[in-house]
């Protein structure tokens, strides 16, 4: 069920604990996201899990091998793009795959052919990577961590530095990963991308979990959130503050930022024709995963 299950994960450098007892699970096949502000610990417990650096105390199963006792057979289901990908510019895309093919005596040629028509880059494969684009080598980057076959593949930060072009490209790709039945585990500072492929998330904060779980559970409100469009916003927002299943109401200008009750919101646009209180537009807002985060790991202040 589970393709990589961290338990009580600890890691310090020098006196300072960067993973505290951190324990984590991820379903096969779908796209997890890693969140959490600069320096909370994602990058070092992608690093713990390959294996890149020891912890002091922890398991981390993956496939459901240990990496501390079974780590070659962990290692083999997995790739990984951590930081920017690395190349030899001066060789083609199809030659730097071809020399990670080599490390490999299971993988065949046609792999490398699989992997470039996977991540969109066959046109370019015998072209240098020196002329390739940002968005190019990391869509690269990513077909190198695929060349073994991996059931599971660490995405650190994939849309960094990006254009949007860069990014719808990244995101296609990530969504076809899904659905080859890979598992991907990203970390990454666009909440607004993770939202958009994600299926569960965790969030970590100064080395520690504070929430994992599926992302529209998460999501999930007991109040609903509404946008009032009105020239009259000042006059709106005194007769909505007297509602009983008004929770909150604040003017932003040109329109009202509500809380309601769930379900609320037939009600209240009955309220503001009965009171001809002149309304513009009504629009429901979604609790997005920025405004969860803010909430979660800085009480609500933007940092």
């Amino acid at each position: 069920m589970y393709i990589l299950e961290i338990s009580h994960l600890t890691k310090s450098f020098a006196k300072h604990q960067v993973l505290k007892n951190v324990s984590l699970q991820v379903p096969r096949g779908q796209v997890f996201g890693f969140l959490g502000p600069n320096g909370a610990g994602k990058t070092t417990l992608i690093r713990v899990v390959l294996g890149l650096i020891r912890p002091e105390q922890g398991t981390v199963l993956l496939a459901g091998y240990n990496t501390r006792t079974e780590f070659k057979k962990a290692i083999a289901k997995v790739g990984a793009v951590v930081e920017t990908p690395k190349f030899f510019d001066a060789l083609s895309g199809y030659q730097n795959l071809i020399l990670v093919k080599n490390l490999h005596r299971h993988v065949t040629a046609a792999r490398i052919q699989e992997v470039l028509e996977l991540t969109g880059l066959t046109e370019r494969a015998d072209d240098k990577v020196a002329t390739y684009s940002l968005g190019m080598k990391q869509r690269l980057g990513i077909a190198r961590a695929l060349v073994n076959y991996p059931e599971l593949i660490f995405l650190d930060e994939p849309m960094n530095g990006l254009d949007p072009q860069g990014i719808i490209e990244v995101r296609a790709l990530i969504q076809a990963l899904r659905r080859q039945g890979i598992t991907v585990f990203i970390t990454s500072h666009l909440l607004h991308e993770v939202e958009q492929v994600c299926d569960q998330i965790a969030i970590i904060q100064n080395g520690a979990i504070i929430t994992q779980g599926r992302l529209d559970e998460l999501l999930r409100q007991e109040t609903e959130v509404v946008e009032i469009y009105t020239s009259q916003p000042a006059a709106a927002a005194e007769r909505l503050q007297k509602v009983s299943y008004v929770k909150k109401c604040s003017v932003c200008e040109d329109r009202l930022l509500v809380e309601i009750e769930k379900g609320a919101s037939a009600a209240l646009n009955r309220l503001l024709v009965t009171d001809n209180l002149q309304v513009n537009y009504l629009i429901p807002r979604k609790h997005s995963l920025e405004e969860f985060f803010i909430e979660l790991a800085y009480g609500g202040r933007r940092s």
